[in-house]
């Protein structure tokens, strides 16, 4: 085969076939026997030997310790012995000597027909028995056959056949795991193959929604910037004119502002951006905080220990659970400028009623919703709208003013002058 190895050798011997001859009074013994000696003494290292059914022809006994002296000979004078034989005492010495290896042709254990394959370590079986029967001699010859059989021979031929059998299996679960590694590389190899399709499958996908997410969110700061826009053109246009519809606008620009952003900041995969102060600002008490639900910022007063934070923001102290506040860097304030900073807020509160008698109705609606804004800066609960009678024009317009106000929380007519004034109850 292709690979294969020999050493140089010096000289090449073989005694094969059968050189028996009548007329050398040679029988087959005799001329394997005069082969083997010439060999002896002509033999020079390194050289091969070949020596084919050596110590045949002659008692099997005698024949077997025959053979095992001559390969030892050879062998012990450095020579590469290759020898055939069906002698047991042969296949024990091969068997327990080392440096000497055993070595057979297989055969069906069926039909007993040769496979011509040559099975490493292991020592074969004769089968004279096997290929008498195979051949047609009669089975009472056989058994008497069999039953001549000196017993420890009959034990070695057992054992034997019980390798070959064993050898057989052997062979067979060595082809099978064979067969189940070739099936086993071909199953991770499409299993590598199916994972390499899904990672790019998953990419490809992958990259889709990232477009498609990227695109939402553009859609969305667009139309939310639309919006704005057209929210504060309505303001615009609502304050120029200063009439009841200008205030409704402005509520309706404020609740698109509020949709717009909601509906941007719901898009799934969107993140939301806090402020980068608020992560890493902790809350003391005397800092600043921010309101996230409110989105004010204020002075931390106190912090509870069940969780809860105490705010001061225009002169009011708000308790918030802690989840919803976030510290906000800057300057702490100092306590008297807090206080200075309420008290000024609380001094100056902006007038408490507007008297609008004589005015039109686009005179006076600016004026209640200027009056309206200060209140809402200033902590006002209540304002007093002097309208008079008249008509009764100036008072409709101010109800349905004060009505969609953002401001307001109630209206109610006044019970002095009869109706003329109208009280305005603020949001707190």
């Amino acid at each position: 085969a292709e690979g294969s190895a020999l050493p140089v050798f010096q000289r090449i011997y073989a005694d094969i076939g059968d050189e028996q001859s009548i007329a050398a009074n040679l029988s087959t013994f005799s001329a394997h026997l005069a082969n083997i000696v010439d060999m002896t003494k002509d033999l020079e290292a390194p050289a091969l030997v070949l020596l084919d059914e050596v110590g045949a022809g002659t008692d099997p006994t005698e024949g077997g310790a025959l053979g095992v002296a001559i390969v030892d000979h050879f062998r012990r004078r450095g020579a590469l012995v290759v020898a055939t034989t069906h002698h047991g005492l042969m296949k024990a010495y091969a068997q327990s000597t080392p440096g000497v290896a055993c070595a057979s042709f297989g055969y069906d254990a069926e039909t007993y027909e040769p496979t011509y394959q040559l099975a490493m370590g292991v020592a074969g079986r004769s089968l004279a028995l096997e290929m008498a029967e195979r051949l047609g001699l009669p089975a009472a010859a056989l058994t008497d056959a069999r039953s001549r059989l000196d017993v420890r021979e009959a034990q070695a031929e057992a054992l034997l056949k019980k390798l070959e059998s064993d050898q057989a299996a052997l062979l067979r679960e060595t082809d099978d795991i064979a067969a189940d590694r070739g099936r086993l590389a071909a199953d991770q190899q499409a299993l590598e193959r199916s994972r390499l399709e899904l990672e790019d499958r998953k990419r490809l996908e992958l990259t889709a929604f990232k477009k498609d997410l990227q695109k939402r969110g553009e859609d969305a700061s667009r139309k939310a910037a639309d919006a704005i826009h057209a929210a504060v053109k309505r303001l615009e246009e609502g304050q120029r004119k200063a009439t009841t519809a200008g205030a409704r606008a402005r509520t309706e620009a404020i609740g698109a502002i509020r949709e717009a952003q909601e509906e941007a900041l719901a898009l799934p995969g969107i993140p939301v951006v806090e402020e980068r102060a608020a992560a890493s600002v902790p809350l003391v008490v005397g800092g600043r905080a921010r309101v996230a639900s409110l989105g004010v910022v204020g002075e931390v007063m106190s912090l509870g220990a069940d969780g809860g934070v105490e705010i001061a923001i225009g002169g009011k102290r708000l308790r918030v659970p802690r989840s919803e506040v976030a510290g906000v860097a800057g300057p702490a304030p100092s306590r008297g400028t807090s206080m200075a900073s309420t008290a000024s807020k609380g001094t100056d509160m902006g007038p408490a009623e507007i008297n609008l008698v004589g005015m039109t109705v686009d005179e006076a609606l600016p004026k209640v919703d200027k009056l309206l804004d200060d209140a809402a800066m200033s902590d006002r609960r209540e304002l007093r709208v002097i309208h008079g009678f008249g008509s009764g024009r100036l008072r409709k317009a101010i109800t349905e003013m004060l009505e969609g106000h953002p401001h307001v929380a109630a209206v109610r007519v006044g019970a002095e002058g009869r109706g003329g004034v109208t009280i305005v109850e603020l949001k707190e």
